[in-house]
This record gives structure tokens, sequence and C-alpha cells, in this order.
């Protein structure tokens, strides 16, 4: 086990495929670890993982993790006047490859690994972004 290092802890908004507003937790450290993008069981809120994020980053050398709330789920609520109904098909279509793509901009071209819990893993196959990750973690899948 490496040294623990000191992160840095973010609560962010970035916007999905179609303009949604997405609630994520960035957590970043000073280790030349991978990236890695932490993808919810169903309907379960981003912070039910802040631990594991942090462990990461913190103990593993991991150089920055992203949790994230689904459209529809906890701080990721539906704004007003939103119309479309949100479905699992956007969590994985448009939730998931813009937080693909949010974490990438953290260091672009930066190795990037995933954990999917339950749908989080089933998303993958959808996003469009699975090119993107040298390994995936899929828990109870």
């Amino acid at each position: 086990m490496q040294d623990r290092t000191a992160i840095g802890r973010e609560e962010i908004t970035f916007a999905a495929r179609d303009g949604f507003p997405l609630a994520g937790t960035l957590f970043r450290g000073d280790g030349d670890g991978p990236l890695a993008l932490i993808s919810s069981a169903a309907a379960v809120p981003r912070g039910i993982y802040a631990r594991f994020a942090e462990h990461l980053v913190a103990e593993r050398g991991f150089r920055a993790a992203l949790t994230y709330d689904y459209r529809g789920v906890a701080a990721s609520r539906i704004p007003r006047g939103w119309k479309a109904r949100p479905s699992m098909a956007d969590w994985a279509e448009k939730d998931m490859s813009a937080a693909v793509d949010r974490l990438e901009s953290v260091s672009p071209g930066h190795t990037m690994v995933g954990v999917g819990q339950s749908f989080g893993g089933q998303g993958l196959g959808l996003c469009g972004r699975a090119n993107r990750f040298d390994r995936y973690l899929m828990v109870a899948v």
C-alpha cells in the first residue's frame, strides 16, 4: 500500500449530452495512477461510493476519481420545465458518456478505468464510450 496522500474533493455540475445538469464529486490527488469513473447501481446516490473513491486517490495513487448521480437521482434533480421523463437508457447513453468526458477533461489521454455496480456495469455497453477504458470492474451486474 502506498503512503496516504492529500486529496481534493470538489462538488461539480456538468452537462449530459442533452444538456441535463448532472451532479458529481471529483476526487483529485497527486498520484500518477489512472483516472477512475465510478458508476452507481440503479438510483443509488453517488455518496455511497465516496469512501471508495477517496481510498483510490488517497491510498492507491489514482490521479482522480469521479462519482456522479444519474438524472432524476439524488442531487441530479429534474430541472423546472424539463419535459422528458428520465429513463435508464438516458442514464447510460447520455449521463454515463458525459461522465466519461468530464473525467477525461481532468487529464486528457491518461489511463482510465471504471467500476460499475449493477446498472453501472450494464451501462457500459450502452454508453458508446466503452473503448475509453483500459479496464472495467463490474460488481453484481
